[in-house]
């Protein structure tokens, strides 16, 4: 993670960047925005460094609404990083480096490194509805009516489609978006019969509602899927361990067995008519001890198919429908926040 860079006061640096880079500012603002916006920016650029990050992605929107400069399009682009909003991170930081000086080449080059990296997590959905005019929701959040202007731009991950049109039946549909990918769907909405049709018009099934049916059927198949996964691993443990018991147990019959093999042989060549007996019973126990080996072996293969199985089934567990992703500060180009204007 790069150093966080920090100033000893804020509002002084954005008076002094304001002065250097942003002279265009119409003189009808009000004088006070200046301040007022150095206030918003100094409170997100700290609640940034504590790890708030949504309420520093307020904050500096706020900052940027008063007095636009591209620091604060720096700053809002790794906040929208930090906290998975990669759509918004690749937008913001293009608009920085837009409005950015060319001889900015070091925080131009960290943005572009972020931008580049967030954009690797983005897949693309091109939608088309059948009628017009269907409400399109993503995640419980309703981004227009069909059809679309433009393609979806989705975080990897899971996400719950839902398509609602008076008169058609609510659909649903999960999205498995990959980064760099783009998704082509073509969705045609059922009409509801037509005895059913008043009652629909009077309660509507709203996509929220939709979106948390479909997040509560997803948690009902990540618990089973978990009960699977442990009971799995449960019984492969206690194969794995039956198996090496069996195994070293075994190793003490093989002494036994050789040391009564050896004293059967030396008498063999002092006496040319050993006991038919005992060597029968040499021979029988060899068979048992092979028998054991090969039982120990095949609860050996057993458990570690089941833990291999266990393990699968928790890492494609599948997770409930977020309201967003939330991307692990270690997890990303982490460049750290520049705490001027």
């Amino acid at each position: 993670m790069a150093e966080i860079r920090t100033a000893p006061n804020l509002s002084a640096w954005f008076l002094v960047t304001l002065a250097l880079f942003a002279p265009s500012v119409s003189h009808a603002q009000s004088a006070a925005a200046p301040a007022e916006a150095s206030r918003h920016f100094e409170r997100g650029y700290l609640l940034a460094q504590q790890g708030s990050l949504e309420e520093a992605i307020g904050e500096f929107n706020q900052a940027y609404a008063l007095q636009p400069h591209p620091s604060v399009l720096y700053n809002l682009g790794q906040a929208y990083a930090a906290s998975g909003h990669a759509v918004e991170a690749v937008e913001t930081l293009g608009r920085f480096l837009e409005q950015a000086p060319a001889a900015d080449t070091e925080r131009r080059a960290q943005a572009a490194a972020l931008m580049e990296y967030q954009t690797q997590r983005i897949g693309v959905v091109s939608l088309t509805v059948l009628p017009d005019d269907a409400t399109i929701s993503v995640d419980g959040i309703a981004i227009g009516r069909s059809p679309l202007a433009e393609p979806i731009q989705l975080v990897a991950g899971n996400h719950a489609l839902v398509l609602t049109h008076p008169g058609y039946q609510t659909r649903v549909e999960n999205l498995q978006i990959v980064g760099k990918h783009r998704l082509g769907l073509s969705l045609v909405l059922q009409p509801l019969p037509q005895s059913s049709s008043a009652q629909s018009n009077s309660t509507p099934l709203h996509s929220q509602q939709a979106f948390e049916s479909l997040r509560d059927d997803w948690q009902a198949r990540a618990r089973l899927q978990r009960t699977t996964a442990i009971v799995t691993g449960g019984v492969a443990l206690a194969s794995l361990t039956a198996a090496g018991a069996l195994y070293l147990s075994n190793q003490k019959g093989y002494d036994d067995w050789n040391r009564d093999s050896q004293a059967f042989a030396t008498r063999l060549r002092n006496a040319p008519a050993p006991s038919g007996r005992e060597l029968d019973d040499l021979l029988a126990r060899e068979n048992t001890l092979r028998n054991r080996d090969a039982l120990a072996l095949g609860l050996a293969v057993f458990g570690g198919v089941l833990g291999t199985t266990s393990l699968a089934l928790w890492l494609t567990m599948p997770k409930a429908v977020p309201n967003h992703l939330t991307l692990q500060l270690g997890s990303s180009p982490w460049l750290g926040y520049s705490g001027s204007f």
